[in-house]
């Protein structure tokens, strides 16, 4: 094959997974940066299953230790992933979105702000996810995101389930990975702070074993999600109830995962915590904390009150946290429905695409 159809078939085979890959200019510019012709080659044979390297090189035509050598410096790139298992390591796709576009930004840390190379391959994520990435991602009206709120903002005469809570989250953990966040690094609109992402298990050591995050305690990972708390940011995770892999503390302003939330008439229609913000009128002080917390403009003042809209409401808690005058609270919410695993969730996706069902 020649070049072009090699970064071609690449695209068709990244596609598959549910998060797409468009066909756009920009899409062919990222792949150039991040694979060589002979890495594009190769990863056509890969696919989102793991497999040994041993099948792979079948279907490459390959011999298995050329195949296994690439696929390790691939690995130290971000652009595949591996598990392993009883019969040995075996290799897939990484996600396209969510890893491999990110990994550099991971890997250099603040300072990728000022490497031109990583410049121009931000600049690119940027175009890309505004011209149709982002729209694919979310397009279904299954999420595959979900909002943990603060948990000390949480009513304590609500039955609160593993899953909605963070400390329940670190608790559960065998492996807790922490990493700079690549959209905060690349985009570089805020001045939030970076350190911050946090990944679980097997993609936790992943990013750890490629360079691209530390290992931390429990203890550390608490304190990590605290201050983001503290800076205002949205503990963003997996849309599932078991095997929860990452927790992202997210700005509307850089996080693509958070992107689409403030454009959006309703926010909570892509991610919700089961909760939604109310306010004790009568004790609110007109201060406006809760306007400038809010990463969805949930919260207006009306005649110097605060005022929540409930359906833009993504019941993050920041609202709660940061109020001063303790007049604002989180409700449960009735009908919020969680996909039980992975695989639950992107069958969802995929039957609610093939129906036209969209946000």
């Amino acid at each position: 094959m020649k070049e072009e159809e090699i970064y071609e078939r690449l695209a068709e085979e990244l596609d598959k997974f549910d998060l797409g890959a468009p066909r756009e200019e920009e899409l062919f510019e990222i792949l150039k940066m991040r694979y060589t012709v002979e890495e594009a080659r190769l990863a056509c044979n890969l696919t989102y299953v793991p497999e040994s390297v041993e099948i792979i090189a079948e279907r490459a035509g390959m011999e298995p230790e050329a195949v296994e050598q690439m696929l390790d410096a691939m690995r130290e790139k971000g652009l595949v992933f591996f598990v392993d298992t009883r019969k040995g390591r075996k290799w897939s796709h990484i996600v396209f979105f969510g890893v491999n576009i990110q990994m550099p930004f991971h890997k250099m840390g603040d300072r990728a702000r000022e490497h031109p190379e990583l410049q121009k391959l931000g600049e690119l994520w940027e175009r890309y996810y505004d011209k149709s990435l982002g729209n694919d991602m979310h397009a279904p009206r299954t999420s595959f995101l979900k909002v943990l709120p603060v948990e000390q903002t949480i009513p304590t005469n609500v039955q609160v389930l593993p899953y909605q809570k963070v400390s329940e989250i670190i608790k559960e953990a065998n492996f807790i990975a922490l990493l700079p966040c690549a959209c905060r690094i690349a985009l570089k609109k805020c001045d939030k702070p970076t350190d911050n992402c946090i990944a679980f298990g097997s993609l936790g050591k992943f990013f750890v074993g490629s360079g691209a995050g530390r290992e931390v305690s429990k203890e550390e990972a608490l304190k990590v999600l605290d201050q983001t708390e503290e800076d205002g940011l949205v503990h963003t995770t997996n849309n599932v109830k078991e095997a929860i892999t990452f927790i992202c503390n997210c700005c509307e302003c850089c996080c693509h995962l958070m992107r689409r939330f403030s454009q959006l008439q309703r926010p909570r229609v892509m991610a919700s915590s089961g909760f939604a913000a109310e306010i004790d009128a009568a004790d609110c002080t007109g201060c406006e904390v809760c306007v400038e917390v809010c990463q969805v403009k949930a919260v207006s003042m009306v005649d110097n009150v605060a005022s929540i809209d409930e359906e833009r409401c993504i019941g993050c808690g920041l609202c709660v946290r940061h109020c001063p005058v303790d007049c604002l609270q989180l409700k449960p919410l009735e009908g919020i429905e969680i996909p039980e695993t992975f695989d639950d969730m992107w069958g969802a996706r995929a039957r609610e695409r093939e129906q036209g069902l969209y946000t």
